[in-house]
């Protein structure tokens, strides 16, 4: 007789994204109590995941199907945090604990989450970064396009677009 089955399992990628980024965030000086007690209920939640520690120049995408949807948002998050500069400074008894954010990846993060919701699409059918998709320049294909965003409709690609932070 032959069985097949799917073994569930906590320490998938999405979980462990969201640990290292609650790890990270135990590390700041939180005044809200209830923000405080909330990342500690989020993270005994996942005690189970494997801890990894992420080099934020290499951060994995994780793409988003109908499978992880519900965790969309939060990989968001979870990446905003896991992949910016941070600063520490100590002087004596004083510490001093901050992170910067990436106003560029903010910004294209906004814009393709407000189009993609004013046009009523999926992921999938408007990728961020062509995410899935294999885009070339020229015919031979030496040219590997990496746009903002892009648009598809029956497998073919209808639009894509760049979004550009500018501060004055």
């Amino acid at each position: 007789m032959e069985v097949r089955f799917d073994e569930f399992t906590e320490d998938i990628e999405e979980n462990r994204l969201l640990r290292a980024a609650l790890h990270k965030l135990s590390f700041m000086r939180i005044s809200n109590d209830d923000h405080r007690r909330a990342l500690g209920v989020f993270a005994a939640a996942l005690n189970d995941v494997s801890p990894i520690e992420y080099d934020r120049r290499r951060l994995l995408e994780v793409p988003i199907s109908r499978l992880n949807a519900r965790y969309g948002d939060a990989l968001q998050i979870a990446r905003l945090i896991l992949r910016p500069a941070a600063i520490e400074v100590e002087a004596g008894p004083l510490s001093s604990y901050a992170f910067t954010v990436d106003m560029n990846d903010v910004f294209e993060d906004f814009v393709v989450r407000a189009l993609r919701d004013a046009l009523r699409l999926s992921a999938q059918a408007f990728p961020q970064n062509a995410l899935g998709r294999r885009m070339r320049f020229d015919e031979r294909e030496n040219i590997r396009l990496k746009p903002d965003f892009s648009w598809w409709e029956a497998g073919e690609c209808r639009l894509v677009g760049d979004v550009k932070y500018k501060c004055q």
